[in-house]
């Protein structure tokens, strides 16, 4: 009798050891987010990396949107892109950026028809330009509300799922997931946590605003509980920001190659440009200072670690990268990409 509540209590121990130790290891669905407006079409390198890396979800800005004083909200950015063969393979997430002055200055009267208009601008363009027929199974929203646009963000957002049976999804930045006491719950299905943008690129010349990891640590430094389902985005983009003395000129996307011929460098951060120049509609002038952020594999290591170490992971969830760009994606092969992905679930 005794070696039998021997065996079980041994049995009850191995199998709270076994779920302790694969609770943090979940299904990685594969996303990436798609932000152009200008382009028309996925390049070829694009659409290989999608196959490659067997990129299920794809997160597709479909317009922005901006107050107008005397039309109100108004949508401006919107995609180019076309129908493409890949999107009859993949989830289409579409996604709409709000700027934060829309609910600083919209009244609780004008958000039953945002949030209509909304609706009708979603499903038009999907059908009209992607000739998606099928309602999409989720809509995400894209805004950084304050605690003085808490209100009227959070009224759009459980207005737009009572009128929609798609499921609602929306972005969180850091300080809003750590906390979240002071700063509310969104009335959403889930919240994607964007792991990026933690500092201002005007405001800290020595570090990289794009992912700092002493500053993701103060966020993630102890486990957090909230309370919605949890996907997360990781940076992969680059951009160089210009300036003339201390004047903010202007900011160049993509890898520094473009610029790499005028350049001399200073340190890792930060080069001289050389020659005038004109790029992107940018009118660079000789002793323009350049600084170049990106984010290495390396570091993105370190950041999912960070996630992992204080993260208790949903059975399932979706990891994007922000953003798909040939340009991006030259310098990381799929293969290094693929193991990304999978770091979470090791």
């Amino acid at each position: 009798m005794f070696k039998m509540r021997h065996t079980l209590s041994t049995l009850l121990i191995l199998l709270v050891l076994s779920s302790c130790a694969t609770k943090n290891k979940p299904v990685v669905k594969r996303g990436m987010y798609y932000w152009e407006s200008k382009n028309n079409y996925l390049s070829d390198a694009e659409e290989n990396l999608i196959k490659e890396s067997d990129i299920s979800k794809l997160y597709l800005k479909l317009f922005e949107v901006e107050y107008d004083e005397e039309l109100g909200a108004v949508p401006i950015s919107k995609t180019n892109l076309s129908r493409h063969s890949e999107f009859e393979k993949r989830e289409i997430i579409p996604c709409v950026y709000i700027q934060n002055t829309v609910f600083t200055r919209m009244d609780k009267y004008e958000l039953e028809d945002f949030v209509e208009n909304t609706l009708y601008l979603v499903t038009k363009m999907l059908k009209d330009d992607l000739y998606i027929e099928a309602k999409p199974k989720e809509i995400q929203i894209d805004c950084d509300w304050t605690p003085s646009t808490k209100e009227n963000y959070f009224l759009f957002l459980k207005s737009l799922k009572a009128k929609t049976s798609s499921k609602i999804s929306c972005t969180l930045r850091l300080y809003p997931y750590k906390y979240h006491d002071k700063m509310g719950i969104p009335p959403v299905d889930r919240v994607m946590l964007m792991c990026y943008n933690l500092l201002s690129p005007k405001n800290n010349e020595n570090k990289n605003s794009i992912f700092d990891l002493n500053e993701f640590e103060k966020y993630t430094d102890s486990k957090v509980n909230y309370p919605l389902p949890m996907d997360y985005a990781l940076p992969k983009y680059s951009w160089n920001i210009c300036y003339e003395n201390k004047s903010f000129k202007g900011v160049i996307h993509g890898p520094q190659s473009v610029l790499q011929p005028h350049l001399k460098n200073i340190n890792s951060l930060w080069s001289i440009l050389q020659t005038d120049t004109v790029i992107d509609n940018i009118y660079l002038r000789r002793g323009f200072r350049i600084k170049h952020e990106s984010v290495s594999n390396k570091t993105l290591e370190k950041l999912i670690d960070q996630l992992k170490k204080n993260s208790s992971f949903d059975d399932t969830i979706t990891v994007s990268f922000f953003q798909l760009d040939e340009k991006e994606f030259k310098i990381t092969p799929h293969e290094e990409l693929d193991n990304l992905y999978r770091r979470f679930s090791k």
